[in-house]
């Protein structure tokens, strides 16, 4: 996921996104502060926000139209990479960009 997106999910839950150090994203060693959206807490913090602001039916037309999801399963589904660790969960991913097309 890239910055972008967390932006927007930050956006979205109300948390606060700490930009770069540097306009080159240089942090000179410090830890990157920004939720990454890979825990399944920020995956339920999401869908909540999504509920909460009445936009949860249309994000499901946008999976389910856009992203060919086949089942409320798919959508809560992580992802994972090729060692086989969680990276991150389908429905932050899917979020963000749901975010960037409805303009939020």
């Amino acid at each position: 996921m890239n910055d972008d997106s967390r932006k927007r999910l930050c956006k979205l839950i109300g948390r606060p996104w700490y930009p770069a150090l540097d306009p080159h994203g240089n942090s000179y060693g410090l830890p990157d502060r920004n939720p990454k959206f890979s825990t399944p807490t920020d995956a339920q913090d999401v869908k909540d926000a999504l509920v909460e602001k009445g936009l949860w039916d249309a994000f499901l037309v946008f999976a389910f139209d856009r992203h060919h999801i086949t089942a409320i399963a798919d959508i809560f589904s992580c992802t994972r990479d090729e060692n086989g660790n969680i990276t991150g969960y389908r429905l932050c991913e899917l979020a963000g960009e749901f975010n960037k097309e409805e303009g939020k």
